[in-house]
């Protein structure tokens, strides 16, 4: 097989791979809202306290399993939300951050109505917070370096959403709604589950379907 020949295999073999196989990125703005916060009011440990930080995911998807209507695939983001408002009912303190590395599988759904996609995901990983209401000291299992503390957690989340084709590369999502929690170590030291639930819009730039 000649340098020719072989080149136009190998150009053979990634149109008929791209052709079974779907990839894209997405940027969106996300709305979250951390739940069961434990905070000190004076002497007092109360709990139930909620912050709800906005930023943006970033990510990709490539999905690559097709199983009738449904199409497999993988699926990485990082998340960055904020808000200057701390747990502290009476005080914003020093705000509220969470920053997060998740990666997972991601199921696609072809419908009669071919410019709409629904999809649904399950993802995992890494994230670090301060829950809005950081330590008066750094403890065991606390990052330290940006405005305030950060304690490091495991995160789960999944999300169920809607994308709308409005151009042969560009979707717009219409929403994503995301439900599921941070577990670790939290302002007072305890280990217990902290709710997330979240709400994103945005678009998403993909191969020719």
């Amino acid at each position: 097989m000649n340098l020719r020949n072989f080149a136009l295999f190998g150009a053979s073999l990634l149109i008929a791979g791209a052709a079974h196989a779907q990839a894209g990125l997405y940027a969106t703005v996300t709305a979250q809202r951390i739940s069961n916060i434990p905070y000190s009011t004076g002497t007092t440990t109360a709990t139930g306290g909620e912050v709800n930080p906005l930023g943006g995911t970033f990510g990709a998807y490539y999905d690559f399993k097709n199983l009738g209507p449904v199409r497999l695939g993988v699926d990485g983001r990082g998340v960055i939300t904020r808000t200057p408002r701390g747990v502290l009912p009476t005080a914003n303190g020093s705000g509220t951050h969470l920053f997060s590395v998740l990666g997972g599988v991601r199921a696609s759904f072809h419908t009669p109505i071919h410019l709409l996609r629904p999809y649904v995901e399950g993802a995992a990983g890494y994230a670090r917070t301060d829950y809005g209401e950081p330590p008066d000291s750094p403890q065991p299992g606390v990052i330290t370096g940006v405005s305030t503390p950060l304690y490091k957690a495991f995160e789960y989340h999944g999300y169920a959403g809607l994308d709308l084709a409005v151009a042969p590369l560009l979707d717009v999502r219409l929403f994503e709604l995301g439900y599921g929690g941070l577990s670790g170590s939290g302002p007072t030291n305890q280990s217990q589950s902290y709710p997330v639930k979240s709400i994103s819009v945005g678009i998403v730039f993909h191969l020719p379907r």
